[in-house]
């Protein structure tokens, strides 16, 4: 007889999920419901709007300004050349 715990681990997804309560893989085309794919669409037309406010927004001016053009220019800076105080921080 098996115990409860090799039973749960046979009721268990490969991430440790109970069986009610896996993932969908979405690469089935059986395990995407149409409210998934709603939700999809519903994304994607949402980031389709936003770009296009963004983009109308550059177009006007309105991010044509020296706080901005600096904030920008710091994140890219960050990126780029870490700031020495982050490489200090994994030493120990």
């Amino acid at each position: 007889m098996a115990s409860n715990q090799e039973s749960s681990a046979r009721d268990a997804d490969a991430d440790g999920r109970p069986a009610d309560q896996a993932v969908p893989d979405p690469s089935s085309p059986d395990e995407i419901s149409k409210s998934d794919i709603d939700l999809l669409a519903e994304l994607r037309q949402a980031r389709k709007d936003r770009l296009a406010q963004i983009k109308a927004d550059v177009e006007a001016g309105a991010y044509d300004s020296e706080e901005i053009l600096n904030a920008a220019l710091e994140r890219m800076f960050d990126r780029v050349i870490p700031d020495e105080e982050d490489d200090t921080k994994d030493e120990p």
